[in-house]
């Protein structure tokens, strides 16, 4: 059989055959806001699954990065998109107890906002810029502090995702360092390993590390003299305790591949407690079995229909919320909920 596909479309939108009863189905499926590839995924959407919009700002970026779930306050923090506001971000809290949203004040004001992570009631985001690096935040109070800026007096570049490893002290990992309580940031993966890092996540066992790779063929375009090596990837590491010393941190080791990204990059990782793995990619947020194996799609399109923002480039989810039983996405200009037919996270440290 005879095909044609666009790798910078999603493939159900852009494959056409020389079956016309296929083409007839993936036409279908193109306006399908679920994709389901396993009877996990279907029951995990329940008999009538509609996706509900809970929030709007026509023509702003206010809802695109972070979503982190503060689980004892039912509460979902995000920061808005850099691009459209001048290499600046806000952070906006939507309340899952009403569905309204509000944009706390900070004094002083935070800068450059980005990915995000909730730990032992603690907001925690990480920064760009001048600024960069990990900021806390107290929730109740509004009261923020440098939590680190620097590698031994080396200012850090941008850093964008943020996850916490709970095992024996509280140990946390942004993007190619590692960094623990007491204050040590330590270097553990080389560029080398995976050329442009963007989400990171670590499962509840605190035996896996994932590390999404934003290397694509629209960031290639973008970067012409830059050399690459990397793919539009999901990695996996075994989290492996140190035998020098107790007290020094578990190393990323054995990286293999978890999936290879269809369509742009992936963004957002977030993981559930059974261990599977969401990602925002280019055409929408995939959810995957610990194993890789593709088990449905949440289709971009419908999210996003009608979606006017400049961000740089195409329009696509860069990250959601996993809170409860409830799927909270975030759509550049507004904010849609699916509510999921079983609890898919507790809270804790899958934030």
């Amino acid at each position: 059989m005879d095909y044609t596909s666009n790798i910078s479309l999603s493939w159900i939108s852009s494959t056409h055959t020389s079956d016309a009863s296929l083409n007839s189905l993936l036409s279908v499926a193109t306006n399908a806001s679920f994709i389901s590839y396993s009877p996990t995924f279907t029951s995990l959407l329940g008999p009538a699954p509609q996706f509900k919009l809970v929030a709007a700002c026509p023509n702003q970026s206010f809802a695109f990065e972070a979503g982190l779930w503060a689980s004892d306050r039912n509460e979902v923090w995000f920061t808005s998109s850099s691009t459209v506001y001048g290499n600046q971000t806000f952070v906006s809290v939507l309340s899952l107890q009403n569905n309204t949203v509000t944009t706390p004040r900070f004094d002083p004001p935070l800068k450059g906002v980005n990915g995000g992570y909730y730990f032992n009631k603690t907001v925690y985001f990480t920064t760009f810029g001048t600024d960069a690096g990990i900021i806390s935040i107290d929730p109740h109070t509004l009261s923020w502090k440098t939590v680190l800026n620097s590698y031994y007096g080396l200012q850090l570049g941008f850093v964008d995702d943020i996850a916490w490893l709970k095992q024996e002290g509280e140990r946390v990992r942004l993007l190619q360092y590692h960094w623990q309580r007491w204050g040590t940031l330590q270097p553990v993966i080389p560029q080398s390993d995976v050329q442009f890092p963007n989400g990171v996540r670590v499962n509840a066992e605190g035996t896996k590390l994932y590390v999404s790779d934003t290397t694509s063929p629209v960031l290639e375009a973008g970067l012409t003299k830059t050399t690459f090596w990397g793919s539009p990837s999901i990695y996996v590491y075994d989290l492996v305790p140190s035998t020098s010393s107790p007290s020094s941190p578990p190393k990323p080791v054995n990286k293999s591949q978890f999936s290879l990204v269809r369509t742009g990059f992936a963004d957002g990782l977030h993981l559930d407690d059974s261990g599977r793995v969401w990602s925002a990619e280019g055409d929408g947020i995939w959810v995957r079995a610990s194993d890789g194996e593709v088990l449905g799609v949440f289709d971009a399109a419908p999210l996003l229909a009608g979606e006017t923002v400049e961000t740089g480039g195409d329009v696509a989810i860069a990250n959601f919320a996993l809170a409860g039983d409830t799927l909270v996405v975030l759509a550049h200009s507004r904010i849609c909920t699916l509510k999921l037919a079983e609890t898919i996270v507790k809270g804790g440290n899958l934030s």
